[in-house]
């Protein structure tokens, strides 16, 4: 078996080097993590929204509705079911490395920290889709550089 990882290591470094390295520069995506998201998902612009691709992850609700009454169940069942577990413990580790995230997760652990880890998961995934898109590495600082570039360009009344 550690042929097979070493082999599909290799493979992903050097076919994939930006997406590889860029995934890295996320707090709590390791060598393991990094991998699989690229083995797995490959070209990740095959997604044209952010639902499809956590409904891909099965990071999304998973509900069930019927005339008025809609009732949710949790996360959806059908999902890549390699994925979802490697990112809700990258998501464990993030939030120990990085504090936005950290307060993103503190927001809604107050309701149910079991659905928060899921949140911060879906949301680092959607940084891993950002990241490998825009083939830049991750910035801990850009939405709140981007707040405050829009902030600059209100017009004044």
């Amino acid at each position: 078996m550690t042929e097979v990882t070493k082999s599909l290591r290799t493979f992903i470094i050097e076919k994939f080097p930006d997406a590889y390295n860029n995934l890295l520069t996320i707090p709590g995506i390791g060598s393991t993590t990094a991998i699989a998201l690229i083995a797995e998902i490959g070209n990740f612009n095959r997604f044209e929204t952010p639902c499809e691709y956590c409904s891909y992850l099965g990071m999304i609700p998973w509900d069930h509705s019927s005339g008025d009454s809609t009732r949710t169940f949790g996360v959806q069942p059908r999902c890549n079911k390699h994925l979802r577990p490697l990112l809700v413990e990258a998501a464990w580790i993030a939030i120990r490395k990085d504090a936005g995230l950290l307060l993103y997760y503190k927001k809604h652990a107050a309701k149910n920290n079991k659905h928060a880890i899921m949140k911060v998961a879906r949301k680092l995934a959607l940084i891993a889709k950002g990241v490998v898109t825009n083939n830049k590495p991750y910035d801990p600082d850009y939405l709140q550089s981007r707040a405050e570039i829009q902030q600059q360009q209100k017009p004044k009344p």
